[in-house]
């Protein structure tokens, strides 16, 4: 019985280490994060997750190049690089140029 503890005890410590090496490496878990260092997304990838977004009618949260952030579903095509999204909760429309976009993130 003795000898089963501290095999046990060192299985337990690796598993823990291991999950902990796991989650740290693989989830964006940052406490400290700051929100003005969120980098510019390339244009192109913007323009897919705008056409991805009006076309299944997802929630996503915009910033801005400023830094200003809304969020709400694009729910109209003005042209190929303009937008119109909507706030549900606030009935707020908002013209959505992709010139001004930094970033689009899925809700």
């Amino acid at each position: 019985m003795q000898m089963k503890q501290p095999t046990t005890m060192s299985f337990a410590k690796n598993i823990i280490s291991s999950t902990t090496n796991f989650i740290d490496k693989t989830l964006d878990f940052n406490l400290n994060f700051d929100d003005n260092n969120l980098k510019q997304m390339p244009a192109e990838q913007i323009e897919i997750f705008a056409q991805q977004s009006f076309s299944n009618g997802y929630n996503v949260l915009i910033t801005f190049t400023n830094n200003q952030k809304i969020t709400g579903q694009i729910t109209k095509k003005i042209n190929e690089r303009k937008f119109i999204l909507t706030n549900k909760s606030s009935n707020l429309l908002q013209i959505l140029d992709l010139e001004m976009v930094k970033s689009i993130n899925l809700i």
